[in-house]
């Protein structure tokens, strides 16, 4: 519960710092939640990847998600 609670404040202050409009990686999530927890690893909170925790949490309706075709990764939204 903590990890998407820290997902989803991360979210909102990249937000409001960069504008809706501008996209939010989900790496950008993990290295800001890092900075501020060096020691947060998402396999601690049972995923195999900090993806699986965007996944679970877009899944749970905290967030949405939209798949990256080159990079592999997601782009993240806040959910209006």
């Amino acid at each position: 519960e903590k990890a998407f609670d820290l997902v989803s404040e991360t979210l909102e202050a990249i937000t409001v710092e960069r504008g809706a409009d501008e996209p939010i990686w989900g790496s950008m999530i993990k290295q800001a939640i890092k900075r501020r927890h060096p020691g947060f690893n998402e396999r601690a909170h049972g995923f195999r990847s900090f993806n699986h925790l965007l996944l679970e949490a877009q899944k749970r309706g905290q967030l949405k998600l939209q798949a990256d075709e080159k990079s592999g990764g997601y782009t993240v939204q806040t959910v209006d």
